[in-house]
């Protein structure tokens, strides 16, 4: 029978690791995108409606289906994002883009359903703090797509055309 040793590798001084790779933006940017895809789910569940007497509130689960299966997705697209950052693995533009485009949509699903066209209409509901917790949550994930779009485009910027 025939033993076989392996020796331990042994990283070399000069040999870049996967944390010296990382920049302050790729940092800041896989920060923001993981908050944002772990505070979503939460203020899903906080209420963003209360009943116009002040009584019964309601959760995003309890409003408009769509925005809160909206949110998810996008909130599973905050984290994809957030551990690719922080693996530090690139991330294509064409997927920021559609990060972008999912996180404004949401948006926009969330401004109607919070302050034109509430659940039980606008004069049997008023708000509650829920909605605004869920905005900071998307805008975390938006601004960290928008980050590293940013970067992506002045590396494209800077590096030397070939002809």
């Amino acid at each position: 029978m025939q033993t076989m040793v392996l020796s331990p590798q042994v990283q070399s001084a000069d040999a870049p690791t996967a944390s010296a790779t990382l920049s302050s933006r790729h940092k800041l940017a896989g920060f923001l995108a993981g908050a944002g895809a772990l505070l979503l789910p939460v203020t899903m569940s906080l209420p963003w409606y209360r009943a116009a007497d002040g009584g019964q509130t309601f959760s995003a689960w309890d409003g408009y289906r769509f925005v809160a299966a909206e949110m998810v997705l996008l909130a599973v697209a905050g984290a994809w994002l957030a551990l690719r950052l922080l693996a530090g693995t690139p991330v294509r533009e064409t997927a920021l883009r559609v990060i972008i485009g999912v996180a404004f949509a949401v948006t926009i699903s969330m401004v109607v359903a919070l302050f034109i066209a509430r659940p039980g209409g606008n004069h049997a509901t008023a708000l509650a703090f829920g909605g605004y917790a869920a905005f900071l949550a998307i805008n975390a994930i938006k601004g960290s797509a928008i980050l590293m779009t940013i970067k992506a485009h002045r590396r494209a910027a800077s590096s030397p055309v070939s002809a």
